[in-house]
């Protein structure tokens, strides 16, 4: 009987482990991945310091009109950037996407609008090339993308949530031009496409980068995101939180099953 218990209490002492193990591995990952975040604005501190680029460019983000940094209305994010329909944040050409965005790029972005405007409204993005709006009719989610091949013409992914009900929402949109696919995950549900495979994505060398609207200059920008935002992130490779999600997920779904 005490073998019996003593080969028990082995098993489980094993698994612990192999859990602690896969932890481990998801966050080696992430710690990998994140090496290739290029802007990120986290808003964790007021002003001046919350606007400050947390990713290996840095660019800050530049309050224009009211913008201002403050606690989340929900209490659910702590510090936030709060803008409005003459309120935006401006980075600017920041050459980092340049260089370092060619076959692969997310953006990741927590979002919070209570507006009723039926506008198209700039969640972020970069000027044409690529960006995350609000849909002006239906008041979705949607990433549109370019193939450098064919600039001329957009490509747009639309969820299927609204994002103007006064609660956060998660936004993780992803394009591999090199494996011609795409996505948009909103909150878990996630839209996909599949495309022309072997292309680049397409960048503008003078295309400002802007969050809360679309830049036309460096202090004019239009489409405003009448809402709050928090924890921008610009990657050259897949979201690295949605990694390790996905791997934590994988470790609850087998300590289920033990």
């Amino acid at each position: 009987m005490r073998r019996s218990v003593e080969i028990e209490n082995s098993i489980v002492k094993w698994k612990k482990v192999k859990g602690v193990v896969l932890v481990l591995a998801v966050l080696v990952i992430v710690a990998g991945a994140n090496g290739a975040v290029l802007e990120r604005h986290d808003f964790g501190a007021i002003a001046p310091g919350g606007w400050a680029n947390s990713g290996t460019s840095t660019w800050a983000a530049l309050p224009q009109g009211s913008a201002v940094l403050a606690e989340d209305v929900l209490g659910l994010r702590g510090i936030v950037a709060k803008l409005g329909s003459t309120s935006w944040l401006q980075v600017g050409a920041d050459p980092v996407l340049n260089a370092d965005i060619t076959t692969q790029l997310s953006i990741d972005v927590w979002a919070y609008s209570a507006s009723t405007s039926t506008a198209q409204q700039r969640v972020v993005g970069r000027a044409y090339d690529w960006y995350i709006d609000q849909a002006s009719a239906t008041r979705f989610a949607s990433f549109t993308f370019r193939d450098a091949r064919a600039p001329a013409t957009p490509i747009t992914l639309v969820g299927n949530s609204v994002l103007n009900d006064s609660l956060w929402h998660h936004i993780v949109a992803t394009y591999d031009a090199a494996a011609g696919t795409a996505s948009l995950n909103v909150d878990g549900t996630i839209v996909t496409g599949t495309y022309a495979s072997g292309g680049t994505v397409s960048q503008t060398a003078s295309a400002r980068y802007a969050i809360g609207a679309r830049a036309t200059s460096d202090t004019l920008g239009t489409n405003m995101f009448r809402g709050s935002v928090d924890d921008v992130r610009i990657s050259n490779v897949p979201e690295p939180t949605t990694i390790a999600l996905l791997g934590l997920g994988m470790l609850a779904f087998r300590r289920r099953r033990s």
